[in-house]
């Protein structure tokens, strides 16, 4: 399996077009905060290689 860049803090966005420039699936999970706004900066908090060439974004908004 090739090598998967950090994205940890990366606009998700900017972080869905590198994974599937690498032709890498993307799984999306969102995660809330007390005082999360959803119309702020969705970025990657952490980040998990999973099976079938995914890689799963735990997100949330900043």
């Amino acid at each position: 399996m090739r090598e998967i860049p950090d994205l940890t803090g990366f606009l998700v966005e900017d972080a869905t077009t590198k994974l599937h420039a690498l032709g890498i699936k993307v799984i999306i999970i969102e995660s809330y905060g007390k005082n999360t706004n959803k119309t702020n900066h969705r970025r990657v908090i952490r980040q998990k290689n999973a099976f079938d060439n995914k890689v799963e974004l735990v997100i949330s908004f900043f």
